[in-house]
């Protein structure tokens, strides 16, 4: 039986890259665009079209969010046998790592299948470091953005709201204040009208 292992270092993260992988039917929009032309979903497969015109039809064994690795097993009459497996695992430097590994029979068909591997990882690395860099450029102008200084205009729009606010507040304030003298002035006349009808005889 023969058995093919290849693997690619990408600046992608492992999350980005476990997405991309684990979404089984987007082979040919974020993984592998070109190398695969179409994914096509059926209940517990896909068809493949690859870009050379090759079409075949891959059981999904398992997708693991643990191990993030997907397995798969190509139906085909050309293969008597064939188990594959992308896994992702963390690199070093912040790298991401991506094994691909394929048992196969008749051995002979090795020699077509494993160019297609390689291929196909070289078109993987060059999608997944696309992204990673995009996604590097966003990240890049947001924090320039948040790092920025004010313009000239926009620190005097910034020091004009704050004094608004504080003339806001303190007008609040003084009205608060006017109100509760006012209402103790009230009091002392209400109070001392009190006093003066009791102090006063009744003259009737």
């Amino acid at each position: 039986m023969a058995s093919i292992r290849k693997e690619i270092s990408t600046k992608a993260s492992v999350n980005a890259v476990w997405a991309a992988l684990r979404d089984i039917g987007a082979l040919h929009t974020r993984l592998v665009p070109g190398f695969v032309v179409d994914t096509r979903l059926e209940p517990g497969a896909r068809i493949v079209t690859f870009g050379n015109g090759t079409v075949v039809r891959e059981l999904i064994v398992d997708v693991n969010d643990e191990t993030k690795r997907v397995v798969w097993s190509v139906r085909s009459e050309q293969l008597t046998h064939h188990n594959a497996s992308a896994q992702v695992l963390a690199g070093e430097d912040g790298q991401t790592r991506v094994i691909w590994i394929a048992d196969l029979l008749p051995n002979e068909a090795a020699r077509v299948i494993g160019p297609m591997m390689e291929q196909g990882m070289a078109v993987m690395k060059k999608t997944l470091d696309a992204v990673a860099e995009k996604n590097a450029e966003k990240d890049q102008e947001n924090r320039a953005i948040l790092s920025a200084p004010l313009s000239p205009h926009g620190q005097h729009r910034t020091w004009a709201t704050r004094v608004a606010n504080l003339a806001c507040w303190s007008g609040m304030l003084m009205l608060f204040s006017a109100v509760q003298r006012e209402g103790w002035r009230e009091q002392a006349v209400r109070f001392t009208r009190r006093r003066f009808w009791r102090a006063t005889p009744n003259t009737n």
